[in-house]
């Protein structure tokens, strides 16, 4: 790749709300260098800022690898302690409180009867067999959501015959009808699909280098039938729902959180390195070049520009893609109205803004590195 070509660089937003794709901000950082010292950078060093929307043109190893080897390299050529704090696990609550609501038991055999003429007695009889009571989460909403929508048509029809069957009903109904945000947002965010989405992972594998590629229309189906149950104009079964879901089982989301915390813990330990190593004494005098700067050079170019680097550019890419997805699901159920799902939410976003400040921090912990031994940094196209 062209390390003379200007680098574009977007940053996510750190705050929840999600940014418009045309509105990321771009900027471009370089280090120039001296020809005539060392191995030095060919052209420009580019250095990333914050997150840069590139795509190496080579295949990266493993993004664990490629930060263990730099911050690796980095305390061997600074002679410094390496110790990188391990990842705190991450995910969703399991249960989110629902209403329990149960309110056909508050009509009797005898009522249930004289609803045979209504399209919502076939409904409460299938629901009232087995299946229909050991039903998972998702089942038991879309019950609910088909109850509210009968309901009305019954409750006009028994007015004049049975008044008090009527009121009944519309009582139930009303219970049902408010009850129906939390039990949209309890189904949808503890389902076992949503909770596969964000499970922890212990490595990463080949990600960010593969990602699977039809999330982002999963996600957009969702809200669209999270709304729908929500209006209750939904028209599709559980099995929609748990079919729809399905792709979110590959875990994307507990990769997503894992590779940010793992580049914060590595960058971490990076920055103290060579704070440390700063402390003591300087890197070069008078501007001159010595055998260390040189392998600090070549580990800064080979390992966190043209490996680290372009992979922080496909995860940033990634969590460009998904992360408005996500939260627009999440705001749409009013998920941070639940203490524990707020909570996690919080941590997510933590968990990423403190890696792009890491990165930040180490970009410009770097070019005064390099700049005591010569190397100058450019100011923005």
């Amino acid at each position: 790749m062209d390390q003379d070509s200007a680098l574009k660089t977007s940053v996510y937003t750190k705050h929840h709300q999600p940014a418009e794709l045309g509105d990321a901000p771009q900027s471009t950082v370089s280090l120039a260098t001296r020809t005539n010292q060392g191995p030095a950078l060919a052209g420009s060093l580019l250095l990333l800022p914050l997150l840069f929307l590139v795509v190496s043109c080579s295949n990266p190893a493993p993004f664990e690898q490629d930060l263990d080897r730099y911050t690796l390299g980095l305390s061997r050529i600074l002679d410094q302690r390496r110790a990188v704090e391990p990842t705190q696990t991450l995910r969703p609550p399991r249960t989110l409180g629902s209403s329990g609501v149960n309110t056909e038991a508050s009509i009797d055999l005898l009522d249930f009867l004289r609803t045979s003429p209504c399209a919502l007695h076939a409904l409460i009889s299938a629901h009232n067999a087995s299946l229909g009571k050991l039903g998972d989460r998702i089942t038991q909403l879309v019950y609910q959501v088909q109850f509210l929508q009968l309901a009305p048509a019954c409750i006009a029809r028994l007015e004049a015959s049975y008044p008090e069957l009527s009121s009944q009903l519309n009582a139930v109904m009303k219970r049902k009808q408010h009850a129906l945000a939390a039990d949209v947002r309890a189904a949808m965010l503890s389902g076992p699909e949503w909770q596969q989405f964000w499970q922890p992972r212990t490595t990463l594998h080949d990600y960010p280098s593969r990602q699977q590629s039809n999330l982002e229309a999963t996600l957009l189906a969702l809200i669209n039938a999270s709304s729908q149950l929500l209006d209750t104009s939904f028209e599709g079964g559980p099995g929609y729902l748990h079919e729809t879901s399905q792709p979110l089982q590959s875990g994307e989301g507990g990769l997503l959180i894992l590779a940010w915390s793992e580049l914060a813990e590595q960058l971490s330990t990076a920055n103290k390195i060579i704070d440390t190593f700063m402390a003591t004494r300087p890197l070069c005098y008078r501007g001159q070049s010595n055998p260390r700067a040189e392998q600090l050079n070549g580990l800064v170019l080979n390992v966190f520009v043209q490996a680290v680097q372009p992979q922080v550019a496909r995860l940033n890419q990634r969590t460009y893609a998904l992360l408005p997805l996500i939260l627009q699901l999440e705001q749409s159920l009013d998920a941070d109205t639940d203490p524990a799902y707020r909570a996690f939410m919080t941590a997510r976003q933590d968990r990423i803004d403190r890696a792009k400040d890491q990165l930040e921090q180490h970009v410009e912990r770097l070019n005064h590195l390099l700049s005591s031994c010569g190397l100058a940094p450019s100011k923005p196209n």
